[in-house]
């Protein structure tokens, strides 16, 4: 199973999941794997912050997700906690990380603690 959530998410400390970023960078002193090759660019970042999310999916579905294999992501990640800095109900590439996984897979990829 792979769940999605964020940083500052509290909960996640007291997991045997593995913590894994797919943002460009982590907070400091966070410790947790990298798989850089879900996350989004600088100009997809500064696309959402413009609230131009109907353009960042567009564009993080062309440019990111497109060019990977969902049932290798899914079988790297499978034992995963995806994380990046969006709050839970916030647009976020996690969520869109995780409606990929889960049409292209079958299995439900569900934000932590929900």
């Amino acid at each position: 199973m792979i769940y999605t959530s964020y940083f500052a998410n509290k909960s996640i400390k007291d997991t045997d999941l593995r913590l894994v970023a797919v943002s460009l960078s982590v907070p400091r002193g966070f410790h947790c794997e990298r798989y850089p090759a879900l996350a989004p660019s600088r100009v997809l970042i500064n696309l959402a912050h413009e609230g131009k999310t109907d353009e960042y999916t567009r564009l993080y579905m062309e440019q990111v997700l497109s060019k990977l294999d969902p049932l290798k992501v899914y079988r790297e990640l499978d034992g995963s906690i995806l994380l990046c800095w969006e709050k839970a109900g916030k647009f976020c590439h996690r969520r869109l990380i995780a409606d990929w996984l889960t049409k292209a897979t079958g299995y439900d990829v569900k934000e932590f603690g929900q």
